[in-house]
């Protein structure tokens, strides 16, 4: 536990970190207080994907580093140790008003995992819950996964899970399924939760590296299930597949030409614009497609990318693109778009708008527990770049806290170094507009 003090404390301290991440919060609290009060328990439910968003977004079109690069080089190159921390964003509310948001740092080590932690709470808690819940038979209940998920607020009720989302805890349950830690049964349709006392017993005395590996296989696992869940019979990956693509950092391109080969031409209809894809779902044939590309997406997010990244920390996504956080409440707006617009109500019935939070990152890098994990050689950090030097803090901080307005000169010379092979300033233009979602001078405007 020292090191993970030491490492906490030392978060908790750093005033640079406290004034990066308020970038977020100065920004979120009052988009979120201009929504009227009946909506705002739906935005709610955004709340963690819009800071995981923008903490692994690049800052600006000039400084490329995200809020997640910066925070955790600064713990690398201040302890040198296989570890990565993670600020768990808390809202603080005054009845429907949200005052605040405060920051918790989590400290993933391979001997000390979160995951593995909120493992054996969810085990101890589970009887907790099953005596509270009334019994009776529930439809919508059929595996460990949508019981958690359905009493999620029971299980927060009972312990202080790392990330307090339905999903989160939905995994947990699902985990332990597969390692035969437990097991969902039901008697005349009601669920009923049986643990295997020998097998908690035997797994939790497995030293931390050994627990996490075999966690690990298990996220692969569902990873490559969640394929014929979705129905996506096109691509057939192995778990081998899986494991290289955690040992070495790619671009998204990459990724889904390995997961995905015969699927790329369908996977172009999400960088089309919500209209586009409204219109689209008109057609029957292409309403196909376009549910194909939702489920491989959320098949990326929610099983690669969040269950290695947020979960595991095995891996660091990055959004090559800005969050544009001052348009927040644009943002908003898009999610509670109703079929009338006096409405009070929300329409959340599967708005292709609200894919925005569905889109999987540019790319990711290997984070130092993943590098731990797979023992690699750590020279791999510098060769992605993932780690930035310490006489550079303060440039960098500099940099990524500076609004990107109209530094259209600096802009242009990032990308010309970046895509070289882009001669005109037209197509300069063209890249940035594509790659990058800032709006440029454009000619002859005074503005």
């Amino acid at each position: 536990m020292g090191i993970m003090t030491n490492i906490n404390d030392y978060c908790e301290k750093n005033q640079d970190f406290q004034q990066l991440l308020d970038v977020f919060k100065d920004a979120y609290i009052p988009a979120y207080n201009k929504r009227r009060v009946a909506l705002r328990n739906e935005i709610k439910t955004y709340r963690n994907l819009n800071f995981n968003t923008w903490y692994y977004s690049i800052a600006n079109a000039v400084c490329c580093v995200s809020p997640a690069a910066f925070l955790n080089s600064a713990v690398y190159n201040e302890f040198d140790s296989e570890t990565v921390v993670f600020p768990v964003c808390n809202p603080v509310y005054k009845r429907d008003k949200l005052m605040d948001l405060t920051y918790a740092f989590r400290v993933f080590t391979l001997e000390d995992h979160p995951f593995i932690r909120d493992m054996r709470l969810f085990l101890e808690v589970v009887p907790d819950v099953s005596s509270q819940k009334e019994e009776k038979q529930d439809e919508n209940i059929d595996s460990i996964w949508n019981y958690a998920y359905e009493n999620a607020s029971f299980f927060e009720s009972q312990a202080d899970f790392t990330f307090h989302e339905r999903p989160y805890l939905a995994t947990l349950g699902e985990i332990c399924e597969r390692l035969s830690l437990l097991a969902v049964t039901f008697d005349k349709g009601v669920p009923k939760i049986l643990l295997d006392e020998k097998n908690i017993r035997a797994f939790f005395s497995l030293p931390g590296k050994e627990k996490l590996d075999r966690v690990v296989a298990k996220m692969v696992e569902r990873f490559l299930d969640s394929f014929e869940r979705f129905g996506i019979s096109d691509c057939r990956p192995t778990p081998l597949d899986v494991l290289d693509a955690l040992q070495e950092s790619r671009d998204l391109d990459t990724f889904m030409d390995i997961f995905f080969p015969d699927l790329l031409d369908d996977l172009t209809m999400l960088l089309m614009d919500a209209e586009t894809l409204d219109a689209l779902t008109e057609d029957i044939a292409e309403s196909e497609k376009v549910m194909k590309a939702q489920s491989i997406t959320l098949i990326c997010c929610s099983y690669f990318f969040t269950a290695f990244g947020q979960y595991l920390q095995l891996i660091q996504p990055e959004y090559y693109s800005p969050f544009q956080i001052t348009e927040l409440d644009d943002i908003f707006l898009e999610l509670i778009k109703t079929e009338d617009e006096d409405s009070e109500l929300p329409d959340f019935k599967g708005r292709v708008g609200s894919m925005v939070y569905l889109l999987p990152p540019g790319g990711y890098d290997l984070t130092p527990l993943g590098v731990a994990l797979f023992d690699l050689d750590a020279s791999l950090l510098e060769e992605q770049h993932s780690i930035i030097p310490t006489e550079e803090y303060q440039e960098v901080l500099e940099g990524m806290l500076d609004e990107f307005d109209d530094e259209y000169v600096e802009a242009l010379d990032w990308l010309a170094d970046r895509f070289g092979d882009l001669e005109t300033e037209e197509e300069l233009l063209s890249a940035l507009s594509n790659f990058l979602q800032i709006d440029m001078p454009k000619e002859g405007n005074d503005d």
